[in-house]
């Protein structure tokens, strides 16, 4: 753009007063935007060096962090091809083992010291053929898993740690499988056989399948109970199938025969699957041996404070309606006595208790043993608990 100036003058015509106004308003814009304009670059050259000189600075304390605090598996020096192995599906052996050799090597210029840290100390085993690296040095730790589990995802890991000069890190080292069973007791529908409820003297039948899941079984397998209660019945013929992971290569219908023995409630056993190396599988079975006698309240408590003899009633009730006699009740100590209201037959009985407190406040259990004429019912046993002034303050109560 041009810009001319023009002198004042005296004698000035209109016009050139008019040329005058109109162009020093431009020449003062124009200087007013050259000052503007140049202090504009400076700024923006002054903040560029500036930026160069703090963004270089800046760079270098972001690698500085990066480099501290970012979290790292191994130093650099240090070179692991891999920190997890997987030994993929197998069938379980009693005694099985698994071994894999883990590769540590040293590609520093310094040496690196090694120390086994914490393991899985259940089921692995490590082993670190030496405690420091020179630099190029390669050291191995085998890791020997052991599979103590019939079925299931195992697992072990091992931590070691590593020097180098001031930094200490450590290293995490894991192995782990899929276990399947060599064989399994199973239902018709491949479910676990849920617990039964019996009754005193009541007798089931479990038609189940058992599964075989790798050689080992003859063709005649064997089965070993650990209770009289649960013995092994009919098996049948095997029938074969596709062999792959986690499918059963042969099928055997199996019966099973539970019987409600002597004990009450909760009663388990254990089946135990033979074959030509011994023990392949161990499987619990539980069930449940409901009482058909029943007393309420199930237990007599005494406190303290109370007087010197007192009487309270119970009420044994049978709990599938048959008719039953009390033939005797008896204390385990000469303190708790008990007397039945009659000895015709019926389906409920009401049973007198008398409790004497004889001796200190310390807490104490008696018991009121009630026999019947079920032969299927073992004789009930009632509790009578002595509590002291310390038990009653607290609320204590069994």
């Amino acid at each position: 753009m041009s810009l001319a100036f023009y002198p004042l003058r005296s004698s000035r015509t209109p016009a050139d007063a008019q040329r005058l106004d109109v162009r020093i308003p431009l020449v003062l814009n124009a200087s007013l935007w050259s000052f503007l304009l140049g202090g504009c670059l400076c700024t923006l050259a002054g903040c560029s060096a500036g930026s160069g000189l703090d963004g270089a600075q800046g760079g270098r304390n972001q690698q500085l962090v990066a480099t501290t605090d970012a979290p790292s598996s191994i130093p650099s020096a240090l070179t692991v091809p891999e920190f997890d192995f997987d030994f993929g599906p197998i069938v379980y052996r009693a005694g099985l083992e698994l071994s894999h050799t883990f590769q540590i090597r040293n590609d520093s210029a310094a040496l690196v010291q090694l120390r086994l840290g914490n393991w899985s100390r259940c089921c692995l085993t490590p082993e670190l053929d030496r405690d420091s690296l020179e630099p190029g040095e390669s050291a191995e730790l085998r890791a020997t898993l052991r599979v103590n589990r019939h079925a299931g995802f195992l697992a072990g890991s091992c931590n070691v740690n590593t020097g180098l000069q001031d930094k200490q890190q450590t290293l995490r080292l894991t192995v782990s499988v899929t276990v399947y069973p060599s064989s399994r007791l199973v239902t018709p529908e491949g479910n676990v056989p849920p617990p039964l409820r019996l009754r005193p003297g009541e007798t089931a039948k479990l038609s189940l399948l058992l599964l075989a899941f790798a050689a080992g079984l003859d063709d005649n397998p064997e089965l070993r109970s650990s209770s009289a209660d649960l013995r092994i019945g009919n098996i049948g013929p095997a029938t074969r199938q596709v062999v792959k992971p986690g499918v059963p290569e042969r099928i055997w219908p199996v019966e099973l025969i539970l019987s409600a023995g002597d004990a009450l409630g909760q009663c388990q056993a254990n089946i135990e699957i033979l074959g030509a190396e011994g023990v392949l599988a161990r499987q619990a079975f539980s069930w449940y041996v409901e009482p058909v006698l029943r007393a309420r309240p199930g237990c007599v408590i005494v406190r303290h404070g109370q007087e010197v003899q007192m009487t309270t009633a119970v009420v044994i009730r049978s709990l599938d309606g048959v008719p039953f006699r009390v033939l005797k009740v008896t204390g385990t100590e000469a303190s708790v006595r008990g007397t039945a209201n009659g000895s015709d037959a019926q389906a409920e009985h009401s049973v007198e208790i008398t409790v004497e407190r004889v001796g200190s406040d310390q807490p104490r259990t008696a018991a009121l043993i009630i026999e019947t004429d079920r032969s299927d019912q073992h004789a009930l046993r009632l509790p009578v608990l002595f509590l002291d002034a310390t038990a009653e303050a607290t609320g204590g109560q069994s």
